[in-house]
């Protein structure tokens, strides 16, 4: 169970990384929403919730496959 924890961390982690950057540019309006229902809410709710508030959305595992070019 440990080990899915560390993978999922890297899920949320890739997925967020590709919602604030676009083809090499900062997407500002995604990393202050980050701030905002992220980081300023800290734990105050569960942090699933807090996600989609940010994106509206699930985290996308994708994006982890993404991430290491795992597609073929």
């Amino acid at each position: 169970a440990g080990y899915y924890s560390y993978k999922w961390a890297e899920v949320l982690s890739a997925d967020a990384f590709f919602a604030c950057f676009e083809n090499g540019e900062i997407k500002t309006d995604m990393t202050d929403g980050y701030k905002h229902h992220i980081l300023q809410k800290g734990a105050s709710e569960p942090m699933q919730a807090l996600y989609r508030q940010w994106l509206g959305r699930d985290p996308d595992p994708q994006a982890l496959i993404k991430l290491y070019d795992l597609n073929g």
